[in-house]
């Protein structure tokens, strides 16, 4: 009985700590990771490194004015194209501080063209995965809206783009591609939907063509080494 209440007590412990270090993270102390004339986008937490407790992955921008452009043609009236930037936070358990491992200054597009929605769609942390999201949708230009997940996993002391989800569609036709690889077992599958029809009695007909093809990769990407959107060894597919 004796050891079943030592259990529990050290469970409650435990599970309170965890609680009370996550809760210490909110927008107002957040601000303290980041230099006084940038701003806060979005911030998330989760176990990145694998260790129990909860890490600060922060996405900032800078506010300067001077970076704001008036448009005078189509699309957007003005657009914020400030810089922006990844920052990873690991939790020190020992000094019970955040401390910062990552800086990507590259990962993080900013919205820069006026006929197009701002690309970055946000972060998130999956079971230890950080996840990024970008959204490609123009009002002119172009006929495709596309979304594109990079999965980042931490190991061997270092992020690594360990799959990319990437999905188009034509706008005008309802053609769409979905293409999912995976870096670590260096496969992809391709799924590919033709444009809607519809037979005598008015139910829609989509054909489906599933593919899948093995690349060759020496070493994973860093999350440093990335030239955003244009992982080469996959050029003729996303």
């Amino acid at each position: 009985m004796k050891s079943s209440i030592l259990t529990i007590t050290f469970f409650f412990l435990v599970t309170f700590s965890t609680i009370s270090q996550t809760q210490q993270i909110n927008n107002s102390n957040v601000k303290e990771f980041i230099s006084e004339n940038w701003k806060i986008i979005q911030y998330e937490t989760g176990d990145l490194n694998k260790d129990g407790f909860e890490d600060l992955v922060i996405v900032i921008q800078d506010t300067d004015t001077s970076k704001t452009i008036i448009n005078q043609g189509l699309g957007y009236d003005t657009l914020d194209t400030n810089p922006r930037t990844l920052l990873v936070y690991f939790y020190n358990k020992e000094t019970s501080e955040f401390e910062k491992f990552k800086e990507s200054k590259n990962i993080i597009p900013s919205h820069s063209f006026p006929t197009m929605d701002d690309p970055f769609a946000g972060i998130k942390i999956k079971k230890g995965i950080l996840e990024i999201n970008y959204y490609f949708w123009y009002s002119a230009g172009s006929w495709y809206t596309t979304e594109k997940t990079y999965k980042f996993r931490f190991q061997n002391s270092d992020f690594f783009l360990i799959g990319i989800e990437n999905g188009s569609m034509h706008r005008g036709t309802m053609e769409s591609t979905g293409i999912s690889v995976n870096f670590l077992t260096r496969k992809m599958q391709i799924i590919e939907y033709s444009a809607p029809t519809y037979d005598d009695n008015d139910e829609e007909q989509v054909e489906k063509k599933e593919t899948w093809l093995n690349f060759t990769l020496t070493n994973l990407y860093k999350l440093d080494e990335i030239e955003l959107f244009n992982i080469k060894v996959l050029n003729e597919y996303l």
